[in-house]
Order: structure tokens, then C-alpha cells, then sequence
């Protein structure tokens, strides 16, 4: 009996070691990750740099509006739109042989919703996460135009980032940008629709806050609105990179992934575990902007290369 309650005493000590050892490697310590360098300095985790907190230099009231709706519709319109580039039916654009599906990830979820508290425009610095360290970002910042404590619907940050749609058929040739990605202009950006396309990428996560201006409000922040920041992985627009590979859909998927004729996204490579039966919503497909341009890209392509 005694042997058997010593040899009891060892398993028990060694299940409780390695429980201690489970909850210690989970905590990754955000500050003590490095940074990133970007252009030659070292910037801090924006987790590190930045805080969380009710009120900044700007607006009052900042508050986390993220939803698990606005979640399951901010990753449908991605997946489908990437699945509509896919299939070569955004018009002026060939088929993606091998554009990935995307699915979501809390902890760019959560990188993402410490930079939208600080209501500002453009991105942050250094969004990597202890599983992804290349980690792109778009943002968008929008206001209410007058009316305080009533605040855009999310969908107005993925209009726009797909509008740019136009900028490339006016200012490009899409074949030629798919091939080897290269900047928009100031005046004609459309880092935000390729970031959305970049086929490499399979991870994302989003936020949104909902902010109202101080009393007395400051100058150029007179009115309630919302920000939304996406960070997706692999990190897009990578200089010179192709955005994706021109073929017929499916035909050159990324190891262990492959298409589900099934699915709800037919025309995206997913690994096997990857959900089949996400509503798709194309939201743009009868807006004035897609159908113009759907009769007269090639018109307006030819007119931009005369002149």
C-alpha cells in the first residue's frame, strides 16, 4: 500500500507541474515582445504603446461597439468579396487561382481594438501578435455629420476601402498591379482594396468604437462617429509582391488547402477545418459605382492611356 501511494504522489505532482507550466506560456507579455522595426526604427507593441481608455485628446465616450453581428458581417463581406475576385467576376479584374479564405482571430481582434481607441487616421506601427508576427492594417474613421450620440453603421469603412475599386481602373492596369503590387497616389489610393484581395492572407481581426466629441468641442472633432480597424495576416502589399496568382479559381491553392464546391465561398482555398456555411453578402453588387464601372471599365482605361 505504500508503494502505491507513493507512485499516486508522483502523478499528482507531476499533473500539477504541468498545469503551471500550461498557465505560464499562455501570458505573452506584449511589452517585452521586441517591437517591430519598420524603415530602420524600433517601435513598441501598440498594446504596449498605447491604452484603452474612455477618453483621449480628441473625443469623450469611446467605447468598444464591437458586436458578434457586426463580427460574422464584417467577415462575410471580406470572404465574399475575395470570393467574387476569385471567380473573376469583379468586373476589369481576372480570376485568383489561389486566394485563401479567411477566418477569424481574437488576438487581431484585440490589437486591433486597443489602436481604434485612439480615434485617429492612418495605422499604427506594430500590430504582431505572439502566433502572427506579420500583421497588415487598414482603418478607416468616419463621423456622424451632425447629429452627436448617432453613429455610421460599420459597413460605411467597407464601402469605402472597395470603392478604390475605381482608383485602379482609372489610374492602372489591374494585371499589371495583380502581378507586382505597388503603391496608389495620395489623391487615388487603393491599398485598402488590395489588402482586402492579397491572396496570401488567411487571418483577420477587426474592431470598432463609437466616440462623441468633448463639451466644448475642439476644433475639426465637432461630432459623434465611429472607427474600424482590420488587421489581417499574412500581412498585404507587400512592394513588388503579387496580390494573387491569375488563373482559374482553385486551380493553385496553397498546400493543404483546396476548394469546397459546397461551400457558401466555392472559389476560396480553405483548410479542412475552415467554415463552409458563412452567409455571403455582396453588398456592392447593384451600387451605382460597381455598375457603372462594370460597362465602362475598358473605356475609361483606354481614355486614361491616350491622354
Amino acid at each position: 500500500m505504500k508503494g502505491i501511494k507513493k507512485n499516486t504522489s508522483r502523478v499528482i505532482t507531476a499533473a500539477v507541474v504541468y498545469v503551471c507550466f500550461v498557465e505560464v506560456s499562455i501570458e505573452w507579455d506584449w511589452c517585452l515582445d521586441g517591437g517591430c522595426k519598420v524603415r530602420e526604427e524600433i517601435y513598441p507593441n501598440t498594446m504596449c504603446y498605447y491604452k484603452e481608455l474612455p477618453e483621449n485628446d480628441m473625443y469623450r465616450n469611446i467605447k468598444d461597439a464591437m458586436t458578434e453581428t457586426d463580427r460574422k458581417r464584417l467577415l462575410s463581406w471580406f470572404n465574399t468579396y475575395r470570393n467574387k475576385m476569385a471567380a473573376g467576376e469583379i468586373p476589369g479584374w481576372p480570376p485568383a487561382a489561389d486566394m485563401r479564405q479567411l477566418t477569424w482571430e481574437k488576438d487581431l481582434e484585440e490589437v486591433a481594438r486597443r489602436f481604434s481607441f485612439q480615434t485617429r487616421r492612418g495605422s499604427d506601427f506594430c500590430r504582431r501578435t505572439e502566433k502572427y508576427f506579420d500583421v497588415g492594417q487598414i482603418t478607416a474613421i468616419s463621423d456622424s455629420g451632425g447629429s452627436n450620440e448617432s453613429y455610421p453603421d460599420v459597413k460605411f469603412a467597407f464601402v469605402g476601402w472597395v470603392e478604390q475599386y475605381k482608383n485602379v481602373i482609372l489610374n492602372a492596369d489591374p494585371k499589371i498591379l495583380i502581378k507586382q503590387y505597388i503603391y496608389g497616389s495620395v489623391e487615388a489610393p487603393w491599398g485598402e482594396l488590395t489588402s482586402i484581395v492579397w491572396a496570401k492572407a488567411f487571418k483577420i481581426g477587426c474592431a470598432t468604437t463609437t466616440f462623441d466629441p468633448k463639451d466644448p468641442p475642439l476644433k475639426d472633432a465637432e461630432h459623434s462617429g465611429r472607427q474600424v480597424t482590420c488587421n489581417i495576416h499574412h500581412r498585404p502589399n507587400e512592394l513588388y509582391k503579387p496580390i494573387y496568382t491569375m488563373g482559374d479559381a482553385c486551380t493553385k491553392c496553397p498546400t493543404n488547402t483546396s476548394c469546397n464546391r459546397n461551400s457558401t465561398h466555392p472559389s476560396l482555398c480553405a483548410l479542412p477545418g475552415d467554415p463552409s456555411d458563412e452567409v455571403p453578402e455582396f453588398i456592392f453588387l447593384n451600387s451605382e459605382m460597381l455598375a457603372v464601372n462594370r460597362y465602362c471599365a475598358v473605356i475609361l482605361l483606354l481614355i486614361t492611356r491616350l491622354f
